[in-house]
């Protein structure tokens, strides 16, 4: 019996050995022209779902490389920019290289003047910076463009770098405090017309480094002369329902001082359908069900974001900005029909109307102040931050759900009502230092931040005469400080010899 047993476990860790097995998927990105892609995003998709599985970027020479590649199917693509082949289905059984990847070339403009224009994507030591302004999608909202910038990859509403997440996202070098799903809304609503740059950072500095594995700063644009600067800017796209966006960016430059805002409405809605039916069988039972849904989605979106600068001399500046998202009404509508018809073991039908009515309203904004202050020793520097979020948000919700029976008369009818309230505070100041050596540099800084949080819910609801009515209310606090240090020193030993 143990003889036996022994070779069952044996069995079972082979199995598992060669289920379990990896291997390494590599290729390489070209264009039309048999050139190399350098820092073209390249991912591999599930099958079931086209699902982000892994993403890596190529290299100068444009290639690219898979590891840890379980046995299965996969899609895989590769993008540039406005660039993108379409999805290939592999099979990987073993180390597989799949050749080239045909990247298409841009669309080409006649009669296209460029003047003194900077490259499109700068590969620097420590950045990869995408130039917003010298691409063809200027005129899009930011968050598209954020999708489209290499090492950056958004699969639905998740945002990482290079296939990892983590990932701190900055407005002109200040942190934005806020939860990934609040940074979409603040990014889409906000032109790319504004922007000058998007820098993606995959060795953050020491300050970052505890909390983020990479980071996304995003700069705006800014005179470089004195004086005035600005526009306006309508985006409209057309589905079943219309979405537009209308919004104006301006820039203003003194001697001393720099100002910019920039505002984008947004109005737009979403109408989504969904059938499903399926038939049961079996041990005595015959039914056919039958799923119709429809959510309806309307919102209203404000964007306003305010920048300020000022040099009170070549080695001191101060910096204010402020950060602001308004949504005051987002109704959404869900509608759904069920109807079931056995067969066995007797005939019967029954249908279910459920009408479920949710009204949110969101305000989120945020307020940075910096000030700089520069030695006259190169490199070194003292820098003072503090932040404030203030976010608020309401929520009503109202649920009906009657069900018929085959006779048409009602044998089932509940209700259910939820209204919230949520704010939160959040505050933040930071102290940072930073000091050049003769072979390298040292940093240290620390932080301090607090996060106040006040939920009230109120729910009421009826069933069944069986389980009768209730009420129920609720009130939650919260209450948090923090304390941070950090030091970090890096020594630059020259050239590796062996």
């Amino acid at each position: 019996m143990s003889r036996k047993l022994f070779f069952l476990i044996l069995s079972l860790c082979l199995s598992n050995m060669v289920v379990g097995q990896s291997h390494s998927v590599t290729g390489r990105v070209v264009s039309e022209g048999e050139t190399p892609i350098d820092l073209a995003n390249v991912l591999l998709f599930a099958v079931k779902d086209t699902a982000l599985l892994q993403g890596t970027i190529t290299d100068g020479f444009g290639n690219f490389k898979f590891t840890d590649v379980v046995k299965g199917r996969y899609f895989i693509q590769a993008a540039l920019i406005n660039r993108k082949t379409d999805l290939l289905p592999i099979n990987v059984e073993h180390n597989l290289n799949l050749g080239t990847l045909l990247l298409p070339d841009a669309v080409v403009l006649d009669e296209v003047v460029l003047t003194d224009t900077k490259p499109l994507i700068e590969r620097l030591p420590d950045r990869i910076v995408f130039n917003v302004q010298g691409s063809s999608m200027v005129n899009e909202d930011l968050w598209y463009v954020l999708g489209h910038t290499p090492r950056v990859m958004i699969t639905g509403d998740v945002l990482s770098v290079q296939g990892e997440g983590d990932v701190g996202v900055l407005i002109n070098g200040r942190l934005v405090n806020l939860p990934q799903q609040d940074i979409i809304n603040l990014l889409s609503g906000t032109s790319a017309q504004g922007i000058e740059s998007i820098e993606v950072i995959t060795d953050p500095p020491a300050k970052y480094a505890a909390e983020y594995a990479s980071i996304i700063n995003i700069k705006s644009k800014k005179n470089l002369v004195a004086g005035h600067n600005g526009s306006v800017h309508y985006r409209h796209r057309q589905g079943t329902y219309p979405k537009a966006a209308l919004g104006t960016d301006h820039f203003f430059k003194g001697r001393k001082t720099g100002f910019s805002f920039s505002y984008t409405y947004q109005d737009d809605r979403e109408l989504n359908r969904y059938m499903d039916q399926t038939d049961f069988f079996g041990d005595g039972v015959s039914s056919h069900w039958e799923v119709r849904q429809k959510r309806d989605r309307k919102r209203d979106r404000h964007n306003l974001n305010l920048f300020f600068d000022y040099d009170f001399d070549a080695r001191n500046r101060l910096s204010i900005s402020s950060l602001g998202y308004y949504a005051p009404k987002r109704n959404t509508l869900y509608f759904s029909h069920s109807n079931v018809a056995e067969t066995l073991p007797s005939p019967s039908n029954y249908d279910n109307y459920t009408d479920n009515l949710k009204v949110e309203d969101r305000f989120i904004n945020s307020y940075y102040i910096d000030f700089v202050h520069d030695y006259e020793e190169k490199g070194k520097t003292l820098s003072l931050t503090a932040h404030y979020t203030q976010d608020a948000k309401g929520m009503s919700q109202d649920v009906q759900s009657d069900t018929y029976g085959s006779d048409g008369n009602l044998t089932d009818s509940y209700t259910f009502d939820i209204d919230s309230d949520v704010g939160i505070g959040l505050f933040s100041s930071q102290v940072d230092f930073t000091r050049p050596l003769a072979h390298g540099k040292w940093e240290t800084g620390a932080r301090f931040s607090s996060i106040a949080s006040d939920v009230n819910l109120y729910q009421d609801g009826s069933f069944p005469p069986s389980q009768g009515e209730f009420v129920e209310s609720a009130l939650f606090q919260c209450r948090e400080q923090f304390y941070a240090g950090y030091f970090s020193y890096n020594q630059d030993k020259g050239p590796w010899k062996t």
